[in-house]
């Protein structure tokens, strides 16, 4: 935002003005990930669901997931994923700074193959601030009988267990 300010006094019916002054404010804090969390996990499919704080009530542009396998490395993986629409969660406002982002992951947008799935998180403001969370990860593959969550300030793991084919997959 860009301000200019001046200063005038009235005395005795003469009134004074100071120089204009101008100055702009930069908002260079990135917006905050918090909360993330994989739901609604079938053999083809999850949900990515997350809080973001951004500072600034000019608000988010929006949110990418970007996902791929490591089977054959990041072949799977959207082109031009940071501003690739295929790729952007759908952002829910809740008030002038907090919102939720949810983007849903389908195993046949990547080759369908099966197993680990990774999913990055950036959120980007209006004024081109990027925030990041580390890598989330979900198995496509079995029946999934229950989720459980750990969070720890650098890294949210999630561990699914499988009534087949694996045993137990954390990430």
């Amino acid at each position: 935002h860009s301000y200019t300010f001046q200063l005038w006094a009235v005395a005795n019916g003469t009134t004074s003005y100071s120089d204009k002054i101008s100055f702009t404010t930069v908002d260079d804090k990135k917006p905050v990930i918090s909360n993330v969390q994989i739901s609604n996990v079938t053999a083809d499919s999850y949900t990515v669901t997350c809080d973001i704080y951004e500072n600034s009530e000019a608000g988010l542009n929006r949110v990418q997931f970007p996902t791929w396998t490591p089977y054959n490395d990041q072949d799977d993986i959207a082109d031009s994923w940071a501003t690739n629409s295929a790729v952007s969660g759908s952002l829910n406002r809740i008030d002038t700074h907090n919102y939720t982002a949810t983007f849903r992951v389908v195993r046949s947008q990547h080759n369908n193959e099966v197993g680990e799935y990774y999913t990055h998180i950036y959120a980007y403001d209006t004024a081109g601030n990027r925030s990041d969370v580390a890598r989330t990860s979900c198995r496509l593959t079995g029946n999934v009988t229950s989720i459980s969550i750990v969070t720890t300030p650098m890294k949210t793991e999630y561990c699914l267990l499988y009534t087949s084919p694996s045993p137990r997959d954390c990430s």
